[in-house]
């Protein structure tokens, strides 16, 4: 009898989580709905453009605090104004957790924690990253370093006009395990990290090669007008049908440079993105699941035995880098301006 049970337990328990992992897909996939309606109800009041993804309430011309006003918005509050009642933009810089991090006592809507996260060992309140070029990050947009003919840096954000249906807008992100409640997201990270013994270190902006967090030129931003610069490149990594670059586990463990104290995908059979902001595969099969500019949500795959760029230092995946091109501004003021103060 005791045999018995034992094979049963056998077979009900992959179901059991199969069904498991099932669900928390599908309930991250409606988590992410209710923040696209939240980006299209703000849309509604502001002339059809998305929010920022991160910008101090008062601001200098470099995209830093101006006055004793420390307060911010960012794309999480922005939409959270539409999730939470009485919520507004503004979050207060109101804790200190050690970190120069945007802490604040404030709470978010519950839509923004994805149910697959281990929420004992992941404390921080926002599971999920912005596109960063149609909701730019002011600081890093308006910082003189790092202005340049070649940056073309879009100031504004996009008008949903102005996206593709197929554009990512919002997706599963990594998360770090010494993060508390008071730490709402990984968005100030900017600066270098790595394993320095072995000869790896990668800028904070490394996501495939800073170009979803700091796109180093309007091609890789933007479709261009008629013929893509990149269409042919003999580098699968610059075409815009070619994968997002994530870095490989072989490649890292060859380096060794797992570190769980950096990023929570670290170790474990899981696959290290190079920095916050990148895609979270934490879904079954390895699946990070994406909300696009249409409104659709769907999960996308890293293909983890598949190698691309002709070598074993990246995998392929289902994010390609034309989801996260948007349509070449065609006037000056489509690439928008942004008031101060």
């Amino acid at each position: 009898m005791i045999g018995i049970i034992a094979v049963l337990i056998g077979i009900l328990l992959p179901a059991l989580s199969r069904a498991r992992a099932s669900a928390q897909t599908v309930a991250c996939s409606s988590n992410l709905r209710q923040i696209y309606v939240a980006a299209r109800s703000y849309a509604t009041e502001y002339k059809d453009s998305l929010p920022f993804g991160f910008a101090f309430n008062k601001m200098g011309n470099t995209g830093r605090p101006s006055g004793a006003d420390t307060s911010y918005i960012t794309w999480f509050s922005s939409c959270d104004k539409y999730m939470t009642a009485k919520a507004v933009e503004q979050i207060p810089l109101d804790a200190n957790t050690g970190f120069v991090d945007g802490a604040t006592r404030r709470v978010f809507s519950k839509a923004f924690q994805c149910p697959a996260v281990n929420s004992q060992e992941f404390k921080q309140q926002i599971h999920y990253y912005a596109h960063s070029v149609a909701m730019p990050w002011l600081p890093l947009e308006m910082n003189p370093a790092k202005k340049s003919p070649a940056n073309a840096p879009p100031f504004a954000p996009a008008k949903f006009t102005q996206l593709y249906p197929d554009n990512a807008l919002f997706w599963d992100t990594p998360l770090y395990s010494g993060a508390e409640k008071e730490t709402p997201s990984m968005f100030w990270v900017d600066g270098q990290f790595g394993d320095t013994a072995s000869g790896l270190v990668l800028p904070a902006s490394f996501i495939d090669g800073g170009q979803i967090h700091d796109p180093s030129t309007p091609e890789l931003r933007y479709r261009g007008p008629g013929r893509d610069r990149f269409s042919e490149s003999q580098d699968v990594f610059l075409r815009p049908d070619g994968p997002i670059n994530w870095l490989s586990d072989e490649y890292l463990a060859a380096k060794k440079a797992f570190a769980p104290s950096f990023n929570a995908d670290f170790g474990g059979g899981q696959v290290f993105v190079g920095t916050m902001g990148g895609p979270r595969y934490r879904h079954g099969n390895l699946s990070c699941v994406v909300c696009f500019a249409d409104g659709s949500v769907k999960p996308l795959r890293l293909n983890k035995g598949r190698f691309v760029g002709g070598a074993s230092d990246a995998y392929d995946s289902e994010f390609r880098r034309h989801m996260l091109m948007l349509k070449w501004p065609s006037t000056k003021k489509d690439s928008g301006t942004v008031a101060t103060g």
